[in-house]
This record gives structure tokens, sequence and C-alpha cells, in this order.
């Protein structure tokens, strides 16, 4: 297949929006804030796939459309690019349609050559297939000022992709430490006063010999315990 040919390098469907009333709801869309690329090979994921219809504008008439999200991988940082795919028994539109089914395995080698007929999937079902895409900044005017933007050229079949270096694996996120409970508290003991000897293990107090009899001047402090001559 001659890739150049294909519908990728046609640039985008331009035309005037539709007016919008004050109260009127719209579907949100993030920023576009992707780097733009150098031109190049680079390995691509199907991120979504959402089926919508195209009321008819300009040069193109009310069809059904596919709209297909991918997410390239780049050094520089993953991005994403959005491609319409218009049903549309057009020959250079249907030349898109068989570049995409081919880089993601789904239409063989003998049926594009041949010109066989592809049965399209069109749902989320085919989202994580992979494939190999060429990327050419795409500029634009907006404003009065020049702009550039990732444009998907032209999709590799998946039989004659080029080799793509893997990208290299991104700095590793910062993981906050396991938490670790802190150390119990050392039991206080109290500070024995100074001369004191703890008694051996085993100490028991002499028991005084059976018949003992204080000698004489002891009188019991009535006070408590202390005092006294023994």
């Amino acid at each position: 297949m001659d890739y150049q040919n294909g519908g990728y390098q046609n640039g985008y469907a331009q035309g005037s929006g539709q007016a919008m009333d004050w109260d009127a709801d719209f579907a949100a869309q993030e920023s576009d804030r992707n780097p733009v690329l150098p031109e190049g090979d680079y390995r691509f994921e199907i991120a979504k796939v959402e089926r919508g219809r195209h009321n008819g504008q300009g040069k193109i008439p009310a069809c059904n459309k596919a709209t297909v999200t991918f997410r390239v991988f780049s050094p520089q940082g993953d991005v994403t690019i959005k491609e319409n795919y218009y049903l549309l028994n057009e020959d250079w539109r249907i030349r898109m349609m068989t570049s995409f089914f081919a880089s993601i395995g789904l239409a063989d080698k003998a049926t594009v050559e041949s010109g066989g007929r592809i049965k399209p999937n069109w749902s989320n079902e085919i989202a994580g297939r992979r494939g190999v895409c060429h990327i050419a900044p795409r500029t634009y005017q907006k404003d009065g000022q020049d702009y550039q933007t990732n444009n998907l050229k032209y999709l590799y079949p998946i039989w004659d992709q080029p080799n793509v270096e893997p990208v290299p694996p991104q700095q590793q996120a910062y993981q906050q430490p396991a938490y670790q409970a802190p150390a119990a508290p050392q039991q206080y003991q109290q500070p024995a006063p100074q001369g004191y000897q703890q008694p051996a293990q085993g100490y028991a107090p002499q028991q005084p010999a059976q018949g003992w009899q204080p000698q004489g001047g002891y009188q019991p402090n009535s006070g408590g315990y202390g005092g006294g001559i023994y």
C-alpha cells in the first residue's frame, strides 16, 4: 500500500460551527496540552472508540462517524490524537479505514492486496490494540497566529511496521515511605537511692530466732515505720 497517499495527509475538514443558545449545554473537551512531536515514527495504542453521527456540513454529507482516540508514546511524553472516520463510500476514505484496520491487525495482507472485504469493528473492543504511526507537525492559523499540532499522517500495516525503539521508561513516581509506628516508650524505673544494694535473687529476710525478745529500752514508734533502736 502507498502509505503516503492515504487519507491522513489530506488535512482536516474545516467548517463553521453551529450557533448556540445562551443556555445550551455542550460536551466538555479538555484543553490541547500535547507537546508537538518531531516528525517520525511512533508506537500508538487505541485508547477509545466513539460512535457518532455527522449531520452534514460543507463537502461532507450526513453519515455515521467513528471518532478514534490514539495514545501515541514518545520520549517527550504520551500524546493523544483524535481522528474522525466518516463512513462514506469514497476511495480516499475507504483507504483511511483500510489503513486503520490493517495497522491494528484486523485486516490481513492478502485481503488488503486483493481488495477483499473487511468487516469493521467500530467499538471499544479494539481499545488496547497497538500499532505504529507516522507523525508530522501540522501548522494552522487561529486569530491571525500560527500554531502547530500533531498530525497523524499515516499508519503502517501490521506486517510492514518499522522497528521503532521502545519508549524509555518514565521517571519513577515519588512513593511516600511506609508508615512506621513510633517505638513504645521505655518503662520508667525509679532510680535507686545512693548506697542502696539490690538484694540478691532469692533473698529472704532473716527471721528472728524463736523466743527472741527485744533488749531493754526498746519502745515501738507509734508514728509509723522507722525510728526506734534495735
